[in-house]
């Protein structure tokens, strides 16, 4: 008999060991978010499937290399209600530690995916590096069913990666056909305004990397034709080279 009470305190153990750990992450990593019209971001339920990524345009125009918008949601309660002493002047309950998320930095695992018939991809390629980025207050969930949500915007492939990335692989795209398949892993870091360290659950996320594919600027560059009164923008002008088409239109 104390066999079989010694084999159910195991799987009592494994199944609790199972149910609880590392593994059950509060703070998660939703998805990636595309701009508003307004070019701002904001939580929502609609998420990018991948990204696409010009070289030509990211590398010249600006220095923000892939920008992801990571929606948060943290569902992280407080842990525990004190009630005040009788006799005070407020008998109201306090909270011992306020679980809202302050995010300070990310860790990226960028690799090359399975080579295909359409992809130029090596399975070599491997890079991992980690960036502080702006400090995210994420709010605490209302109750165990609304979590809080939030924007963190990151450059989740570096202008510099990129530069990296066209020194190093020899299959690195020379025409708006060609293109490099990679998967962004991330995760970020960071801590409760009561001092726990707290990380999200590792997020991949695929990038196409393409050189010329998303440019329709024709003969001018993005200034001339923003400059230019006879024409106009068409298409991504939050941030040119990235997850769609831009293209100067004139008259």
């Amino acid at each position: 008999m104390k066999k079989y009470i010694y084999i159910l305190s195991l799987l009592v153990i494994s199944v609790a060991s199972s149910t609880c750990g590392p593994e059950d992450f509060y703070i998660t990593i939703a998805g990636v978010r595309p701009p508003e019209s307004d070019c701002t971001y904001k939580p929502g339920e609609v998420f990018l499937a991948w990204g696409t990524a010009d070289a030509t345009l990211i590398t010249t125009i600006h220095n923000y290399g892939y920008v992801a918008a990571l929606q948060i949601e943290n569902r992280l309660l407080n842990t525990k209600d004190v009630t005040k002493k009788p006799g005070s002047m407020e008998d109201l309950p306090m909270r011992t530690d306020t679980n809202i998320v302050v995010l300070k930095k990310a860790v990226v695992n960028l690799r090359g995916v399975v080579a295909s018939a359409n992809t130029m991809t090596t399975t070599k390629y491997k890079s991992t590096y980690n960036m502080e980025i702006s400090e995210t207050v994420i709010p605490s969930a209302g109750d165990d069913k609304t979590p809080g949500k939030a924007i963190v915007l990151l450059s989740l492939v570096p202008k510099e990666k990129l530069i990296q990335l066209e020194d190093s692989l020899g299959e690195w795209p020379t025409d708006p056909s060609t293109y490099v398949d990679m998967i962004a892993e991330v995760n970020l870091e960071g801590e409760t305004l009561g001092g726990v360290p707290v990380k999200t659950n590792k997020f991949n996320f695929y990038v196409r990397i393409c050189y010329g594919c998303l440019n329709y600027l024709g003969n001018k560059t993005l200034g001339e034709c923003m400059m230019d009164s006879n024409c106009s923008l068409e298409g991504n002008a939050c941030i040119p080279g990235q997850d769609g088409y831009i293209k100067c239109s004139c008259k």
